[in-house]
């Protein structure tokens, strides 16, 4: 039987550890003000000289795919600690380790930089998302980061709408994550499988928002099929996905929202 992790938020300053040598790390600005991450580089810190200012409102993503960390003034390694700093803040010492994510918000004090680690599936561990309520289903959303250069046109490719159908019970959601191979920085399809719970412990497909008994149970799993991706290289992989959930009467739309991560080791 394969584990369950559940992350809780944890408050800066801190180093987050996994079990990978990949990274990814995202950045959310959550308030009105341009902001620019500085991360320590060989000659100390240093602003994003590729992507620059994070408007409000919007994302940035960092990992093997971006150039600004690649290059030799920057020499970010996978594991490797770094200082990092947003508006002038300190977000503590960051591990380039795993899934990590960092939010900027505003205070009557000034500005508060938030880190924790990003919820994830690994090549042994499955998620789950305890899900109290009625018909919520599950789709794949798009990252507020369009603008910026070194992004992949899509990070996972998987459902955008929501359905109904009492035939299609049992039944999982196959999405494909555009992972990073931590060592090339080349682009790998990774398989995994979403379902949602419709009560009394049966499953059905991640956007599908039927409900048995009209029982309160919607929680979301997500777990990785090795032999879905047999044709995956050996290597360390990073990947992220943005799961959104859908309205339902009471229930608002992106009430259940969240990032989840993808690290798979594959010897």
């Amino acid at each position: 039987m394969r584990k369950v992790m559940k992350f809780a938020m944890l408050s800066v300053p801190l180093v987050i550890t996994s079990n990978a040598m990949a990274y990814s790390l995202i950045i959310n600005n959550h308030t009105d003000q341009q902001l620019i991450p500085y991360v320590e580089g060989l000659d100390g810190l240093a602003p994003d000289s590729v992507n620059s200012w994070l408007a409000p409102g919007k994302e940035r993503i960092y990992d093997k795919r971006s150039t600004w960390l690649n290059e030799a003034a920057m020499g970010v390694q996978s594991g490797g600690v770094r200082a990092v700093e947003i508006g002038g803040v300190s977000c503590g010492d960051i591990e380039f380790k795993g899934v990590q994510r960092i939010e900027l918000s505003e205070r009557i004090e000034g500005l508060k930089c938030t880190v924790s680690q990003v919820p994830q599936v690994t090549e042994s561990t499955n998620y789950v998302l305890p899900v109290a309520q009625i018909k919520v289903a599950y789709t794949i959303d798009k990252f507020k980061n369009s603008d910026d250069k070194d992004v992949p046109e899509s990070y996972a490719v998987g459902p955008t709408e929501q359905f109904w159908s009492n035939g299609r019970l049992g039944k999982k959601t196959k999405v494909t994550i555009n992972a990073v191979n931590d060592l090339t920085g080349q682009e790998h399809p990774i398989i995994l499988e979403m379902s949602r719970e419709h009560g009394y412990a049966g499953i059905t497909e991640m956007n599908n928002a039927v409900s048995m008994y009209d029982l309160k149970q919607s929680d979301f799993r997500a777990s990785y099929n090795p032999e879905l991706n047999l044709d995956l290289p050996e290597g360390n992989y990073t990947g992220i996905v943005k799961i959104k959930s859908q309205k339902w009467y009471n229930v608002p739309e992106g009430k259940f929202s969240f990032n989840l991560g993808v690290v798979i080791n594959k010897d």
